[in-house]
């Protein structure tokens, strides 16, 4: 029985690192476009879902997804229905440069 704590002890630790580290390379790979063209972002991410140009002529480009996560529904148990959502957006100059993001959501990394 000490055993099982102790391994169920572990794998919670290790949950939370691997959360930590989807973080940091969540931004590490949003902060890859910083300082690059717009062309590349939408060359390595695709079309975005969405884009906004401000008076100034500078723009933003969302990349939104979300979906519907379902856990449980078993035989004793409704099933529970979970929304996830990421906006990532990225800051674009008149320059058409990259020149910041941001992300907003339960589910971006």
């Amino acid at each position: 029985m000490r055993l099982i704590a102790i391994a169920l002890s572990f794998l919670v630790l290790a949950g939370c690192e691997t959360m930590e580290l989807r973080k940091i390379n969540f931004a590490r790979d949003s902060d890859q476009f910083v300082g690059k063209s717009a062309d590349d972002l939408v060359m390595a991410k695709g079309p975005p879902t969405s884009a906004f140009t401000f008076s100034s002529g500078g723009r933003v480009l969302e990349y939104a997804k979300s979906w519907t996560e379902v856990n449980g529904g078993g035989y004793f148990s409704p099933p529970f229905y979970f929304q996830k959502s990421c906006k990532l957006r990225f800051r674009i100059s008149t320059a058409n440069i990259v020149e910041s993001w941001s992300s907003e959501g339960n589910a971006c990394y």
